[in-house]
């Protein structure tokens, strides 16, 4: 989902014309306080590369093919309550209820089970379950 910054929204369909715009077929509205627009792609739409900011809009970076999200400034381990604070590489991941709140996100490391970065105990989801820090689990960075 391409990340579309200068639009802000409230419902889903505040985002369809933006995403329209740059080639997508509809968007949904996302985060809490500020809110804002990722777009849904298909197959055939432009994609991006994991882990990088390539193939994203200026600002965002791809945690997953054809979904890009703004490049926050939360460290690995480190609360993401609106879902957008996470640095380039990760991933907000949610546990407990409810959600969301602070205290249970967290930013968690991008990982392929199959090449995992080194320190990282990738799960099935795609993240590492210790942030790839070495081992420092749980929200809240300590």
């Amino acid at each position: 989902m391409p990340y579309v910054p200068e639009v802000a929204c409230t419902v889903n369909e505040d985002c369809d014309a933006a995403c329209q715009a740059h080639g997508w077929p509809e968007g949904r509205c996302y985060g809490s306080e500020p809110y804002f627009c990722a777009c849904l792609s298909e197959s055939d739409a432009p994609t991006c590369e994991v882990k990088t900011t390539a193939g994203c809009p200026p600002g965002t970076h791809c945690q997953r093919e054809h979904f890009c999200m703004p490049i926050g400034s939360a460290a690995p381990g480190e609360p993401c309550p609106n879902g957008n604070e996470c640095p380039i590489g990760h991933i907000c991941v949610g546990y407990g209820n409810p959600l969301p709140n602070g205290a249970n996100t967290a930013c968690r490391e991008i990982c392929d089970q199959l090449d995992p970065p080194p320190g990282c105990d990738c799960s099935g989801a795609g993240f590492c379950s210790n942030s790839g820090d070495g081992g420092e689990g749980g929200a809240g960075g300590g």
